[in-house]
């Protein structure tokens, strides 16, 4: 099994973030709302390689998986912002290739002017997997 150095850097910025946002909200009257989840999950998965012509039939395959997504939010009378965050790690104990580590990233902001609204969302998606040399990343933009 190969060992990833980057997988501890991610995990320990993922618990900075929850802990330092965890105190933001304790805050009497917080200006941002910031929400946070981690789960955690076991399950049997089988299509394993997300493709309908490498599926195989009565092959199910254990699945380790954990959760965390981080939200904030501000909104005014003229302005609302916010920002996601989600970050999953996916580990199999049979096909260990297919492990992978996924982060996506929102962002979104709106400006009310008068009657009419302005905005830009985007969008981004990091999926890095631990045991192969392929990666996959996305993004986009709107106005």
């Amino acid at each position: 099994m190969v060992v990833n150095r980057t997988l501890p850097r991610v995990w320990t910025i993922i618990f900075v973030c929850f802990l330092v946002t965890q105190n933001a909200i304790a805050q009497d009257k917080p200006k941002w709302r910031i929400k946070n989840r981690l789960q955690g999950s076991y399950e049997f998965d089988d299509n394993i390689f997300e493709s309908t012509s490498e599926s195989r039939d009565n092959v199910e395959a254990s699945s380790l998986r954990f959760l965390f997504h981080s939200k904030a939010f501000r909104n005014s009378p003229q302005l609302r912002l916010s920002f996601s965050y989600r970050s999953g790690l996916q580990t199999y104990f049979q096909n260990e290739i297919e492990n992978k580590l996924i982060n996506d990233f929102d962002f979104g902001t709106a400006f009310r002017l008068n009657k009419f609204a302005f905005g830009v969302r985007g969008s981004g998606r990091l999926k890095i997997y631990l045991n192969h040399d392929l990666d996959y990343v996305t993004g986009g933009a709107e106005v």
